[in-house]
This record gives C-alpha cells, structure tokens and sequence, in this order.
C-alpha cells in the first residue's frame, strides 16, 4: 500500500489553509461582543451564559478526538470540507436566532466545526510550507489564531455599530468568508495528509519521541490560554464601566485587544527559540494579569490598557513557542491527530476558566469568581513557566518536513 504523507507543497496552498484558518477562528469569536444585546433580548441569565460556552467546548473536545486520526487516515481535505460546512451553520444559526435555544445550537456547531477542522489545518498549514519551514509554518498557525480571535470581536462590534442588522450582517460576512475558503481548499491535493492508517476513535494521542517537549507545549497553550481567558472576561466589563460606554465596537475592541497586540507581538519575536519564547511569555502573561487586578482597584483606564498589552505580548509569545514545540515534536505519520491533542489543551484552557467563573458566581459573586480563578491562573502559569527552564533545544530530525514528503496525486 502507498502511503502518501503529502503532496508537493504550493505557495498557493499554504495560503489557502492559512486563510481558512484565519476564518475559522474569526467567526468562533464573533459573538462575543453581541452577548450583551442577547443577555437583553431573550432575557437569560449569566448561569445561562456559561452553560453556552459549556456547550462549545463539549462538542470541540470530542470533534477535535474524532477528526485527528480521521484526517490521518484520509487526508486533509476529506475532513475539511465537512468542517467548514458545519462552520457555515453555526454562523447561519447565529445570524437567525430568535432564542435562547438557537445560541446553544450556534456555538454547538462552532464547536464541532472547530474541533473538526483546527488540527487538520494546522497540520496541512505545515505540511503545505514551500520549504518545509515548521517555524515558519508555526509563526502563521499561531498569527491565524490570535489575529483571528482579535479580529472576530472588533469585527462584529463594528457591524454591529456601523451597519443594519446589528446581530446578523457580521455572520453572513462571515459565512461568505467560510464558502470562499472552502473553494480554496478544494484546490488541496486528495492525498495530502493521508498516510494509510485505518481510522479508529482513540484517546488524545502524544508523539513516541519528543514527548517531554510535547507535554510542555500542551501545558503551554492550557496555561496560557487559561490566563488570558480571566483577561478577556475582565477587560471589556472594565472599560464598559471606567468609560461609561456601551457601544458594541468598543466592547469589541477591549475583548479582541489582548489577542490583536499578540498577533502583532508573533513577527517580531521569531529568533527566539521555543522553550525562551513560552518561558518569558508565560511570565509576561502573569505580570499583566497581576497589573490587571491592581487597576481594577485603582479604576484607571490607562492601566487596564498597558496591562492588556503586556499580556497581549506574553500570549503572543507563549502560544507561537507552544505551536512550533508541538509542530516539531509530532511525527508525519500522525501529525493531524498528535496536533488535536495540542488543541484539546488549548480549548480546554479556554474554556475553563469561562464555564468555572460563570459558575462560582452564582455562588459567590462575578467579581470574587474571577479573582479566584485568575490567582489560580497566575499560579498555573508561573509553574508551567518554571518547567520551561534549561536552554532551547530542537527535536532531533524535526527542523524541516522535507525529508519526509513524497510527491505525486
């Protein structure tokens, strides 16, 4: 049997999965401004409001397990056409809801559409590198993230606030965005990705060798993403209250700009090495949460903003180290399954700490639940940080993916 790893790599499709990476992340985070004008609308609680992010994480975790191994066994493009297809509903959904019903079935598809797609673009991202760059590769995986979780906010609140139907144009923007990267990727060769393996359902998978490096980068991305969701909770409602406004595009400039000034941050830091770039990020996130808190006390804007920047550099910084750890440390026979494993830590840091702050409120208050949870954050941080200790090293063998790929349709 051939086992065809992956077709010759093209400027063309290395841009086309960047792009559709980009997308895919910028219409999972779109809502978040426009929660507000929901909350109003069909009038729920914020208990209901957690259980809606529950929600997407239940229904990423078991896609993301799912798909890997799926897009192993038959190739890249197989999996991605029915995940942007899923993604397109969830916009659909969002952009017709009437209820409180159709936000659950909206973020349960985005959910699905994620978990289903983010591995095998991140792989194919690499995989699709015209010379075989993981670094490079990795500098656009994680600028696609953080620039799209940026974007997303700042998008609808512009919408929102500019053009008519407030909560409904930026999604069918989006969805036309989804149909045309889907095209794109239909130029993806069948083959590429596919390397022969029967596809079975089987625990988060981690690489033979490597695998210390890939445990931290796990860590990494949990950690990191696990701080910089208590930012993104506490920020917007800071400013909303310090300013008096409540226009939705400011709303959605505070939530995005802690992933905008990451986007931003990713370019200028790419001589670092992985192991110094999630060492000083982690600790840059932590010193920016702590400047957080102490603004939230002393009610001064100009702070709440410095502290976001600086954590914006440290999750810029954190994340593009743990994606190219995790881009060399997984093997080209298993790459889209072994990457999965990496997203299932990065959702997971996402979606804690949301889901656990929305529930600790209820019992104590919002502002007591966030604050537990971001000491617990700092504190995750700060350990993981201090695992990345020693100097950058790189897996044996894993600078390129040239060696590896074999051509032909």
């Amino acid at each position: 049997m051939r086992h065809d790893t992956t077709d010759s790599p093209s400027r063309r499709g290395f841009a086309c999965c960047a792009f559709a990476l980009l997308v895919l992340i910028v219409g999972t985070n779109l809502p978040s401004p426009l929660y507000a004008v929901y909350a109003h609308r069909f009038g729920f609680s914020p208990v209901v409001l957690t259980l809606v992010f529950a929600t997407y994480a239940a229904t990423l975790v078991p896609a993301l397990l799912l798909a890997g191994s799926a897009a192993d066994a038959f190739g890249y493009r197989q999996v991605l056409m029915p995940g942007l297809v899923v993604a397109v509903a969830g916009v659909v959904v969002f952009a017709y809801a009437d209820g409180t019903g159709w936000l659950f079935l909206a973020r349960a598809l985005q959910g699905a559409s994620v978990g289903m797609s983010s591995g095998a673009l991140t792989a194919a991202v690499t995989r699709t590198e015209p010379r075989g760059r993981t670094q490079r590769a990795s500098l656009v995986t994680s600028l696609a993230t953080t620039g799209g979780g940026g974007l997303g906010p700042v998008l609808a609140g512009a919408c929102a606030t500019w053009l008519p139907a407030p909560t409904r144009t930026c999604y069918l923007i989006e969805a036309v965005a989804l149909v045309v990267a889907a095209g794109a990727l239909l130029a993806l060769p069948t083959a590429l990705g596919r390397v022969g393996t029967s596809w079975r359902v089987s625990p988060p998978q981690f690489p033979a060798s490597g695998r210390g490096v890939f445990a931290r980068a796990c860590a990494t991305s949990f950690a990191g993403w696990a701080v910089t969701a208590v930012f993104l909770s506490i920020v917007p409602s800071y400013v909303r209250s310090l300013t008096g406004n409540h226009n939705l595009l400011l709303a959605g400039v505070a939530a995005g700009l802690v992933l905008l000034v990451a986007a931003v941050t990713q370019p200028l830091a790419t001589r670092l090495g992985a192991r110094s770039l999630q060492r000083v990020g982690l600790v840059a996130l932590v010193a920016g949460t702590i400047l957080l808190l102490v603004a939230g006390s002393a009610r001064l804007l100009a702070l709440v903003i410095a502290a976001a920047v600086f954590a914006g550099i440290g999750q810029g910084l954190a994340f593009m180290g743990a994606v190219r750890s995790a881009n060399q440390a997984a093997p080209a026979e298993a790459h889209a399954a072994v990457i999965s494993t990496f997203y299932i830590a990065t959702y997971l840091g996402v979606g804690v700490p949301v889901v656990g702050v929305g529930l600790l409120a209820t019992v104590t208050s919002t502002a007591t639940a966030i604050d537990v949870f971001a000491v617990i954050a700092m504190l995750g941080g700060l350990a993981v940080a201090a695992g990345h200790s020693g100097p950058d090293s790189q897996p044996r063998g894993k600078t390129t993916l040239s060696s590896e790929r074999t051509t032909g349709h």
